[in-house]
């Protein structure tokens, strides 16, 4: 059957040339013997020429056959060649998860390197694996197991390659939805710069002083866990769950901090120089000694926040609420309060120089001790609405405006 598919368009071809042929014959009728060598001629150069586009077409056609015969046996032979890496790939994965369960600490962290390697070839591994580790750090190092700050958990050299292998893991490999889940483990010290964490569950996990400058944190659960002195310089933290969590003396510099809610944080002596904690919740969260110079704090809620020594220089905190905030000794010069919310804050002694507190309202508001010369945009109204105020730090437009009757406001 196949060969007379093959067969077809010569015979087809031979037809039509015996049609043509004859057809010629008969129209030109030739006569004499001049007349009948002409035309034979002229039909031979016919039959020639389509002798040599027939041949022509049928190395064409050759050339196509064998073209796709060669694509279809590669595509074979890759399809072969993936099934058999994944086979290989499955292979050793098995053999991996095996070792991981050695008493050998060398074969275990021979294990973790060999499902690394997976993890980084195939695509289809890559998640379990990465799910794998993070089982593993969360049953191998908890931290329960913590005495102290500096307590050494246990499997200290197989935290530490677990951590690498997932900071340098392969992104592109994972898909919406594929998150870590490394909540209440014990990872201290660790180095995870620059990692790709994103909505990733680290409740309750301890990451003191471990470094985590640039990582990718966005929306991730970091509720109750500890960062004492972590180094998170430039992360990006917007929309991360930070309550109650312990970031004292952490450094902050630099970091994004976007609608990051911080209630009941402990933040003292951190440094948050050029942090960018526009819309954050601070509610509660103690600041105290810590360091805000230009940081935006643009509409952020500091509602009975501890500010105790608190450095603002420049900071830019328009549209924030502070009401029922703890601001002893707070350093405001050149701040921006544009608009902000001080009801009832407690403001005494501090350091306002400059500060722009255009809109801002003082209502009940503890001033004493404030020298309020130097302040841009404040009104009266702004100062009679104040619970208490010294007359003698007041600008002379509105010292002028102070009656009598209101004398007893102040002191």
């Amino acid at each position: 059957m196949q060969s007379w598919h093959r067969w077809l368009p010569i015979a087809l071809v031979g037809v039509v040339l015996s049609l043509l042929g004859f057809s010629l014959w008969k129209y030109l009728q030739p006569s004499t013997f001049s007349d009948k060598r002409d035309v034979i001629d002229l039909l031979s150069k016919i039959v020639g020429g389509a002798a040599l586009l027939t041949g022509l077409f049928f190395t064409w056609r050759n050339i196509q056959i064998t073209q796709q015969t060669a694509f279809n046996s590669l595509k074979i032979s890759q399809e072969t060649l993936r099934a058999s890496e994944e086979a290989r790939l499955t292979e050793r994965f098995a053999n991996a998860i095996d070792q991981m369960g050695s008493e050998k600490a060398e074969v275990r962290l021979g294990a973790i390197y060999s499902l690394e390697r997976i993890a980084q070839q195939s695509k289809t591994h890559h998640w379990p694996i990465m799910e794998i580790l993070s089982a593993y750090l969360r049953h191998k190092s908890p931290r329960e197991n913590e005495s102290s700050a500096e307590a050494v958990p246990q499997y200290t050299t197989e935290v530490q390659a677990i951590c690498k292998i997932i900071k340098r893991r392969r992104t592109e490999h994972e898909e919406a939805g594929q998150y870590f889940d490394l909540g209440g483990t014990y990872i201290g010290k660790v180095d995870l710069s620059g990692a790709k964490l994103r909505r990733a569950n680290l409740l309750g996990c301890d990451l003191h002083a471990a470094k985590l400058n640039g990582a990718d944190l966005e929306g991730a659960d970091l509720s109750s866990a500890n960062l004492q002195s972590a180094d998170l310089r430039e992360a990006l933290l917007p929309g991360a769950d930070l309550r109650h969590a312990d970031v004292s003396s952490a450094d902050l510099s630099k970091a994004q901090m976007q609608a990051t809610f911080l209630e009941n944080a402990n933040l003292k002596a951190s440094d948050l120089d050029s942090a960018d904690l526009a819309q954050a919740s601070l509610y509660g969260a103690d600041l105290s000694f810590a360091k805000l110079n230009y940081a935006n704090l643009r509409a952020a809620g500091l509602q009975h926040a501890t500010l105790f020594e608190t450095d603002l220089y420049r900071a830019n905190l328009e549209e924030a609420n502070l009401i029922g905030a703890k601001l002893g000794g707070v350093n405001l010069k050149e701040a921006r309060l544009a608009g902000a919310r001080l009801k009832e804050a407690d403001v005494h002694e501090v350091d306002l120089s400059g500060a722009d507190l255009t809109g801002a309202d003082l209502t009940g508001a503890d001033l004493r001790g404030v020298d309020l010369r130097r302040i841009v945009g404040l009104k009266v109204e702004q100062v009679r609405a104040a619970s208490y105020y010294e007359k003698n730090l007041l600008p002379d437009h509105i010292l002028s405006n102070i009656t009598v009757d209101e004398v007893p406001h102040s002191e």
